[in-house]
């Protein structure tokens, strides 16, 4: 595990955090809001008595300060750093304190006393003025529109309703009724996010002859074969993968008329929220947790991975693999964290796009990794169905970030320097096989794996990387 030695580490990212989440920080800038290491008036020069907060945020056009931020590097305690920043705010009359190390970020509240919350949940990283603003009375904001919050509650219904219509058509319980399913949502979520671009004024770069709105209102062997061999096969040109986008397996009409219907009254995809294609994923995510089998992995919680990505500290221009990637969830965080940290430009923007995200899984999830990724924002493009364990690579990527299925067999094991049929053997034996020199993996594992001192292939693993290298 990498740390971050200096607290201009950490500086560095909240720089690059800063600036594309909208602040300024260009010293001549007539509309700056940052100030670094001093603030903006004497008056408040005089408060501090000589003391100087990492970071001051201010209310454009005005002198108020908005938030601290205090910055320390990696292993410093971080509640020290809160504490800290909570006494600049009360000096300066500040209602917002941030403190990070670079992994972990902490939020206070003052006139409240408590972390910010956004839709629920505690906010754990920096955060654009428009939505701090919302927190000058009080500490929990909701942002998602009503009916957007209201209809992704009711997915996971109507997938019941769903799954009884699928079970009509012959397809079988679990993955194969949820692929099916998930390339209908898919549609439904890409046209909300196309549509509300065309309402905001950009370019969509998908005819609305292949959007939602355009079929919905078809009926019989004409919807069918319209979202089939029309809609579906122009996807599968698009984005230059036909095994993602295969013609539905259904096969009678009424049913997809059904399944259309159910999703056509509702509204996924709240227009003023960063994140356009949350939906998708916030209803995988919602099925794994109650239907872990159906999958055939455990999902694994976002928390968790935002943690492991923030400890990896992946930069732009480094390839990250997950060789077991199931519906992409790691690969999302990655490819999210890197949009949020890396510099913002075309080429960096083309890189993160086709050169950064690989992965590979065994089963459909695949598929429903690839279309999460598009919705994600992209990096789509090296994400394929796989047996990882079949086919080792050497040395070829900077960064590993995988969950690794637990207690699965493998023929392939003699593919490997210590050779098993056990799966918890073999798949790290893949991770530190396919990392560069130098490289960091984050994985996690089966707890037998890291104790279990009674099976020699146990111990030989865990010495593979001095071994095969």
């Amino acid at each position: 595990m990498l740390s971050l030695s200096v607290e201009r580490d950490t500086e560095i990212l909240i720089d690059n955090q800063l600036k594309n989440l909208g602040w300024n920080n260009d010293p001549h800038a007539a509309d700056r809001n940052v100030y670094q290491q001093r603030v903006k008036t004497e008056a408040q020069k005089r408060k501090l008595q000589g003391k100087r907060p990492d970071y001051i945020l201010y209310q454009s056009k005005s002198d108020k300060p908005l938030a601290i931020i205090e910055a320390k590097r990696q292993g410093q305690n971080i509640h020290d750093a809160l504490r800290q920043g909570i006494e600049y705010a009360q000096q300066l009359d500040a209602p917002i304190v941030f403190a990070t190390d670079g992994v972990f970020t902490k939020t206070v509240h003052i006139k409240e006393n408590k972390p910010l919350i956004l839709n629920g949940e505690e906010i754990d990283e920096l955060i654009r003025e428009t939505l701090a603003l919302r927190y000058l009375g009080t500490n929990e904001v909701s942002t998602l529109d009503k009916r957007v919050v209201k209809s992704r509650g009711e997915l996971i219904s109507i997938f019941g309703t769903v799954n009884d219509l699928l079970r009509e058509e012959g397809l079988q319980k679990g993955l194969e009724r949820f692929t099916e399913f998930a390339n209908i949502l898919f549609l439904k979520v890409l046209s909300e996010i196309e549509d509300g671009k065309e309402a905001s004024g950009e370019r969509s770069k998908i005819n609305r002859a292949f959007r939602w709105e355009h079929f919905k209102n078809l009926r019989g062997h004409e919807l069918l074969s319209y979202v089939s061999d029309t809609v579906l096969k122009w996807f599968a040109k698009e984005y230059h993968d036909d095994n993602i986008f295969q013609p539905l397996q259904i096969t009678h009409p009424e049913n997809l008329k059904a399944i259309i219907d159910l999703l056509d009254g509702l509204q996924l995809t709240d227009i003023n929220a960063d994140i356009k294609g949350d939906a998708f994923e916030y209803f995988i995510r919602s099925y794994s947790a109650s239907n872990p089998s159906d999958l055939g992995e455990i999902f694994t919680p976002r928390h968790v991975v935002k943690t492991m990505v923030r400890l990896i500290k992946p930069e732009i221009g480094e390839k990250i693999y997950d060789p077991f990637c199931g519906t992409g969830g790691m690969l999302i965080v990655a490819f999210k964290y890197l949009m949020d940290t890396m510099p913002r430009n075309a080429r960096n923007l083309e890189t993160l796009s086709r050169e950064t995200v690989y992965g590979a899984d065994l089963t459909k999830t695949a598929s429903i990794a690839k279309m999460n990724m598009i919705l994600a924002g992209d990096g789509h493009n090296n994400v394929q169905r796989l047996d990882s364990l079949a086919n080792p690579v050497d040395r070829k990527y900077e960064i590993v970030l995988t969950n690794m299925p637990f207690a699965q067999k493998t023929r392939y094991g003699d593919k490997y320097a210590i050779p098993n049929r056990n799966g918890d053997i073999v798949c790290p034996q893949h991770c530190f096989r396919a990392l560069k020199d130098g490289g960091r993996m984050a994985i996690i594992v089966p707890e037998g794996f890291l104790s279990n001192t009674n099976s020699k292939a146990y111990v030989d693993v865990r010495r593979v990387p001095s071994r095969q290298r």
